[in-house]
């Protein structure tokens, strides 16, 4: 959980300059709060609760399978389809993260 709070902490630091620049209109607030709720504060807190019962590889794959996906999502919800490199650099990294969780679960 200290790490969370201290990535965010940190996060916030380095963009609060950019804030005064001006900020959303007054409906972007509403998006912005569902998407800290939502996109942020649910995850954040399922994922520090479930890395007490993960390995260390485990809990550092996570976190890199999510910027693989958002393709996948754009796709499914959006219908935009992604560039041949792309889809094929996403099927080798969740690839690799399955056979290691294959790999891992054998083990166990």
């Amino acid at each position: 959980v200290q790490s969370v709070i201290l990535g965010n902490l940190l996060a916030t630091a380095a963009c609060l300059p950019f804030m005064f620049d001006g900020g959303p209109p007054s409906t972007g607030w509403a998006y912005l709060f569902l998407l800290g709720v939502f996109q942020l504060a649910i995850p954040y807190a399922l994922y520090s609760g479930a890395i007490r019962h993960l390995y260390a590889v485990e809990a550092a794959v996570i976190p890199m399978i999510e910027p693989v996906l958002n393709p996948l999502w754009v796709f499914f919800i959006v219908g935009e389809v992604p560039d041949f490199r792309a889809a094929v650099g996403c099927v080798l990294i969740l690839l690799a993260a399955g056979i290691r969780a294959a790999i891992s679960a054998r083990s166990r």
